[in-house]
Parts: structure tokens; C-alpha cells; sequence
């Protein structure tokens, strides 16, 4: 708040309580006031009023305001769960196929383990042996 701001509102704080000073001697003696004294606590009263009003229209828009803001932030933090959960449930998703990718890549691994000992025997018949070689070596190439 600016140094001017905080003055303006001195001064009209000022103003008002000077005015309900006024305002409650008057009151106090209603019955004696004289004409000129009446208008002015009509005055007043109707400035007091008018404060009142605006600054009743002033709360409530802060309320308003704020509770926006409230229902954003829930409304935030709501999305930041659903994106949460989505991502741990991505991410076990993912280590789930990892974890299967390796499995294949172990059992690939075995197989061709395998099948090269078969192919080494020497009762392999000589077709197989050279239909696997080739087999093998054409996989190996992108």
C-alpha cells in the first residue's frame, strides 16, 4: 500500500469518526435538535449508511474473490492427483514391459544358446546346421 493510499484512508477514517461523534451528541438530544441540526444527522446517517453499503459490497466481492481462488486451488490440487496417479500408473505400466522386454531378451538369448550347441553336435545333419547359420546371420543384420 502506497504512502497517498494509507493517507486517503486516514483521512476518510478521520472524517467518519468525527462524524459519528457529531452524529451520537445529536442523538443523544434528538428531542432539542433544531432544524439545521437535523438535516445534519440526516446527513450523516445517510453518509454512514452509504459507507456502509459500499464497504458491505467490498467484503463481499473480496468473498466472492477469495472463493474463486479456493475452488481453483481444489480444483488444482484435484488435477494434480488424477495426473499423479495417471503417472505412477504409466510408469508401472512401463516397468512392467521393461521387465518383459528383458524376459524375452533372456529367453532369446537362451534359445540361440541352444540351438548353436545343437547345431555343433555332429549328429546335426549338415542342411540344418547351414539353414540356422543363415538363419542366425541374417537376424544379426539391421
Amino acid at each position: 500500500m502506497t504512502a497517498r493510499t494509507m493517507a486517503v484512508r486516514l483521512a476518510r477514517a478521520q472524517l467518519r469518526a468525527e462524524q459519528r461523534d457529531t452524529l451520537l451528541s445529536l442523538l443523544a438530544r434528538v428531542d432539542a435538535l433544531t432544524a439545521a441540526e437535523r438535516a445534519v444527522v440526516v446527513e450523516y446517517v445517510h453518509a454512514e449508511l452509504t459507507a456502509s453499503d459500499e464497504l458491505r459490497r467490498t467484503v463481499q466481492g473480496q468473498q466472492r474473490a477469495y472463493q474463486a481462488a479456493v475452488d481453483r486451488t481444489r480444483a488444482a490440487d484435484a488435477t494434480i492427483v488424477e495426473v499423479e496417479q495417471e503417472r505412477d500408473a504409466a510408469q508401472g505400466r512401463a516397468e512392467f514391459f521393461e521387465a518383459a522386454q528383458n524376459r524375452m531378451r533372456d529367453r532369446k538369448e537362451v534359445a540361440a544358446v541352444r540351438v548353436r550347441r545343437a547345431v555343433e553336435d555332429p549328429a546335426c545333419p549338415d542342411s540344418i546346421r547351414r539353414a540356422v547359420h543363415s538363419a542366425l546371420d541374417h537376424q544379426e543384420q539391421p
